[in-house]
């Protein structure tokens, strides 16, 4: 009867490392190798090189216990076999052994497959495998799609704008042309309160202007001298205030006026 007691505490589902090659230092290191998500949700018991995990505080539900080169259970379903296998990748296992039932061995199999951990003791089917791709795929991470960088729009070098004052200016005669540079400049020069879009108005009026002349009275005939200046401003310049005519002196006072204004001094 004690035999029988026994053999049902002991658990009958197993993964152990493969091959076996265990040292003893390792053995005393076992305490320190969980995870932290194992850590959280299982309450642990130390007893030499064995570790118990269990579901509550009271330790009265054992979900499987750890030790030198095995982690046992009597349990079968998918979240403990997760559980065993973290335990087991966290003490650096590469390969894995399985012992215990068909369903705990098929369902160990597939979720070491999963994580590219090779298992023995069990014949995957193809139905197994399959559903260990699946697995993996769900374990991997999520890629972001990667977004091209927005192309640089290279600026078109601007393309002839035809513009009504483009025409008719194209269209002037030389001597035209060298009025119309002349208007510019006496524009730019005098009319300081204008602003940039008035005196671009008054320049494209005398474009307009000076091609209607021309296309009614012919071309603008400019005279040599006009021809000779050398800049199209200098054909039309500002004119100047006429000076302040200068007080007139004494001397230059008729008579009767010099007399009065001496008697005023006086």
């Amino acid at each position: 009867m004690l035999q029988r007691a026994r053999e049902a505490l002991t658990p009958s589902n197993v993964i152990k490392q493969a091959p076996i090659t265990v040292s003893h230092r390792a053995e005393s290191e076992v305490r320190h190798t969980d995870p932290e998500a194992i850590r959280r949700r299982y309450y642990t018991q130390d007893s030499g090189v064995e570790r118990r995990y269990f579901d509550d505080y009271q330790g009265k539900n054992l979900a499987f216990q750890a030790g030198a080169g095995r982690v046992a259970s009597k349990r079968e379903d998918l979240n403990t076999i997760r559980a065993m296998l973290d335990v087991a990748e966290a003490r650096g296992w590469r390969e894995v052994a399985l012992k215990g039932t068909a369903a705990f061995r098929r369902e160990a199999w597939i979720e070491a497959a999963a994580r590219g951990l090779p298992a023995q003791g069990h014949r995957a089917s193809d139905l197994d495998q399959q559903e260990a791709e699946r697995r993996r795929a769900l374990r991997q991470p999520v890629k972001q799609p990667v977004q091209a960088a927005p192309a640089q729009t290279v600026a078109a070098p601007p393309a002839a704008v035809s513009h009504p004052r483009s025409k008719a200016e194209a269209g002037l005669s030389a001597d035209g042309q060298l009025v119309l540079r002349a208007i510019e400049a006496k524009v730019d020069a005098s009319m300081h309160r204008l602003t940039m879009e008035a005196k671009a108005e008054l320049k494209a009026f005398a474009v307009t202007e000076l091609a209607q002349k021309e296309s009614r009275d012919g071309p603008v005939a400019l005279t040599p001298k006009q021809r000779g200046v050398t800049t199209a401003a200098r054909l039309v310049e500002p004119r100047q205030p006429a000076p302040a005519p200068a007080a007139p002196t004494a001397a230059q006072l008729p008579p009767e006026q010099f007399e009065q204004r001496l008697a005023r001094r006086r």
